[in-house]
């Protein structure tokens, strides 16, 4: 299955937030969305930039950090279509307050083995376990920074099976294009716990 989040929410105004569930398609295949879910937040309206999808179909969503803290909310496993559902928080914010403009998150990756998360801001990469950070422990195993990837604005990462990240970023207005780049990671570059 995809997952297409539609968490964004700058003014922290929405009342809820979607998810879409589609089949992954074959190739040359059209895409429909298959179910459609609605969440709230238990301690009002976020921002949010990233949608976590464990190994075992469960869904987490890590704020932002820009109009509230950094946190990691939970959807209730029994998702039923088009119902509105309650998030739940798992562990404390990663930190007290806002988040300053470098530590926002701007996305998140689960590796497809399910043992690691990486979250990147603008201008780094922090590894964690993912069974750490599912159960609300914020606890870095690795971070990595990005300042010298030249991107004039980090804001994706994916984890691909073989170790290798993803990022993209967005262009610097009309002037840069956006940036992909590819980073190999070895079994000694690892992230260590």
């Amino acid at each position: 299955m995809i997952y297409i989040a539609d968490i964004g929410d700058n003014q922290a105004g929405r009342k809820r937030i979607t998810i879409h569930r589609v089949p992954e398609p074959a190739a040359e295949a059209s895409v429909a969305v298959k179910d459609s879910f609605y969440a709230t937040y238990p301690d009002g309206a976020h921002d949010a930039e990233t949608l976590l999808v464990a190994p075992d179909g469960g869904l987490f969503i890590v704020t932002k950090g820009e109009t509230g803290v950094v946190g990691l909310y939970r959807f209730p496993r029994d998702l039923r279509p088009g119902a509105t559902h309650q998030l739940e928080r798992v562990g404390k914010p990663r930190a007290s307050g806002k988040a300053s403009e470098t530590e926002r998150i701007t996305d998140g990756s689960v590796s497809p083995d399910g043992t690691w998360v990486v979250l990147r801001t603008k201008q780094s990469l922090t590894f964690h376990r993912a069974s750490d950070l599912f159960a609300g422990n914020w606890v870095e195993a690795r971070r990595v920074d990005l300042k010298t990837a030249g991107e004039p604005q980090g804001e994706g990462v994916a984890i691909a099976s073989d170790g290798t990240l993803y990022l993209t970023g967005e262009g610097g207005g009309k002037s840069q294009p956006g940036t992909f780049a590819k980073w190999a990671c070895s079994a000694k570059a690892q992230p260590q716990h």
